[in-house]
């Protein structure tokens, strides 16, 4: 059973997810751009928390495992329709 703190940082993962993806797909839609941009975006932020914690040399390993599990998550939402099937 999860502690205190594990469900606080649960709650924190789904508060912030539900903030910032809308966010980044409707401010993008809006201005007229879209999938490439929104892309962009989510690039920028993976370097920026990857470079924050992962040293020089691991970063093919956790990107490796990242989109594994990227690539696990997606396919599990769509087995459950949580995502729309998208655009592109």
């Amino acid at each position: 059973m999860p502690d205190d703190k594990e469900q606080a940082l649960s709650a924190l993962h789904d508060e912030l997810v539900g903030e910032i993806v809308p966010r980044i797909i409707r401010s993008f839609e809006e201005a007229g751009g879209g999938f490439p941009q929104a892309m962009t975006v989510l690039e920028s932020v993976i370097c920026g928390v990857v470079g924050s914690y992962v040293v020089t040399g691991g970063d093919k390993v956790v990107l490796t495992e990242l989109f594994a599990a990227v690539a696990q998550h997606l396919t599990e939402m769509r087995l459950r329709n949580q995502l729309p099937m998208g655009k592109v």
